[in-house]
């Protein structure tokens, strides 16, 4: 293929992944057939591109991903500790489409990528912070981590709780401290 038809290619695919968020945004659901009206092209034009639907709804959680710009896995203790702020504000500034996709299937598809990566990317810090800890207990960590730095935590907060943002950001903190701190064999830090 040449540059151009590279380029073109590239367009295309990112029309219809975008697509594929607007109808989502818009209609809760998100299917092939809908993405290719919304870009404006042949539904099997769509599969030039994904060669399958799960293709496509593994295309679509990645581009969600990118769109929402959820912060990337912790490598450090720092951006773990950060992890709560990063990710709950990317949420907010787009609940609805965030809210869409956790109730719709492309919710197994962020599972199986976005948020596997920052389990792994938990698991890794946790193992490095303390060494010395049970492996079960950094594997227990990084497990209740993964779950309150996620968006079923964060919807559960802010819309059964209804808890203001700052106040599910200091939440999952509180968490993140009192898991290091119980991985170090220490006290949690004081809250703010």
């Amino acid at each position: 293929m040449s540059r151009l038809s590279d380029l073109q290619s590239e367009v295309t695919e990112r029309l219809i992944l975008e697509a594929a968020l607007k109808v989502l945004e818009r209609t809760g659901e998100i299917t092939a057939r809908a993405a290719a009206i919304e870009a404006g092209i042949a539904e099997r034009t769509l599969f030039r591109y994904f060669g399958s639907r799960e293709d496509f709804l593994a295309a679509a959680a990645t581009a969600l991903a990118r769109t929402v710009q959820l912060p990337p896995a912790p490598t450090g203790v720092e951006e773990l500790r950060a992890m709560p702020r990063g990710l709950f504000t990317a949420m907010d500034a787009h609940r609805e489409l965030i809210r869409a996709a956790w109730h719709s299937e492309l919710r197994q598809h962020m599972i199986a990528k976005e948020a596997k990566e920052r389990w792994l990317g938990i698991r890794k810090v946790l193992d490095a912070v303390a060494p010395r800890a049970p492996e079960r207990r950094r594997k227990l960590a990084a497990a209740t981590l993964r779950y309150h730095l996620s968006a079923t935590t964060w919807h559960y907060f802010r819309f059964v709780l209804l808890l203001p943002l700052e106040d599910t950001i200091e939440a999952a903190e509180l968490l993140v401290d009192q898991q290091l701190a119980g991985l170090a064999g220490k006290a949690p830090r004081p809250s703010r």
